[in-house]
């Protein structure tokens, strides 16, 4: 039962990740958060041990799809950069002090994760929905929503040891 729970909160939460990111949009144009420059992993690759970095743009927010892959990483720095690439904010993500979060289309953040164990950890984002209610529908459930695009990045993790 407490695992049924904790899958549907972490649905809703992904979910209202998507919806916010959705409705944030800036009103004179859209942000393509599939494009390299709104979503980016400095490596695809990584040994045990390794760093790597996901960077994206704010109101773009990809999200680890599969929780149990949350063991195979560890977030070991979170960096707010404004438009014009300077540093506004560098902390350790386990500080329980964060500072607040701005949410422009020129404000980036950037995660740096730690391989901790083999694996693939799969980031993954929508950009956008297309909503329309079904005709003929009446009550709930009649609201049906597609996303725009979908984007996902894999990082896989490796052995220290050779192969």
């Amino acid at each position: 039962m407490k695992k049924l729970i904790a899958v549907l909160i972490s649905l809703l939460f992904v979910g209202s990740t998507f919806w916010i990111g959705a409705i944030m949009a800036p009103p004179n144009g859209h942000v393509d958060c599939c494009s390299p420059g709104n979503f980016h992993i400095s490596r695809t690759s990584v040994k045990q041990g390794e760093t790597f970095t996901v960077s994206f743009n704010s109101l773009c927010i990809p999200q680890i799809i599969d929780e149990d892959q949350e063991d195979f990483v560890e977030k070991i720095n979170f960096k707010i950069y404004d438009g014009n690439g300077n540093i506004i904010a560098d902390f350790d993500p386990r500080d329980p002090d964060w500072p607040s979060l701005p949410g422009e289309p020129d404000i980036r953040y950037e995660w740096t994760y730690k391989a901790v164990k083999p694996g693939a950890v799969v980031f993954g984002m929508s950009c956008g929905w297309d909503c329309y209610e079904r005709p003929g529908c009446v009550g709930d459930g009649c609201l049906i929503c597609n996303p725009i695009c979908q984007c996902y990045k894999t990082v896989t993790m490796t052995s220290r040891a050779p192969q």
